[in-house]
């Protein structure tokens, strides 16, 4: 199930940088296996907060999709 849209994209990259919000494949490559890299799993993004309060606000972010979610 996919749950990257662009708002999220937007609302990713207003708290912490488009420069710290992945998205394309290339740049997801690394974080697709682990050390074994036996098989691969792609991520839909990945972000790197900075600051306690982007955590917050991404933490804030997600539990209000996951109660959208969960209503539908």
């Amino acid at each position: 199930m996919l749950f990257m849209n662009e708002s999220l994209k937007l609302k990713l990259q207003n708290i912490c940088g488009k420069e710290n919000v992945f998205l394309e494949k290339e740049d997801l490559e690394n974080y697709s296996h682990d050390e074994i890299q036996e098989k691969k799993y792609f991520p839909e993004a990945v972000v790197k907060p900075s600051t306690k309060e982007e955590i917050s606000k991404i933490l804030i972010l997600e539990i209000g999709r996951a109660s959208c979610r969960e209503r539908v």
